[in-house]
């Protein structure tokens, strides 16, 4: 299958409470330099 280059999140993982990161959303999402999906 494929495999995305660069997965942009909805917020900050590193900011986040770690009980918290499972509620992050793909916010767009990158393959060979395209964008290929938008939220």
């Amino acid at each position: 299958g494929n495999r995305a280059d660069l997965v942009v999140l909805d917020r900050d993982p590193f900011t986040e409470p770690a009980a918290d990161i499972w509620q992050a959303k793909v916010a767009m999402t990158f393959v060979d330099g395209e964008q290929v999906y938008q939220a």
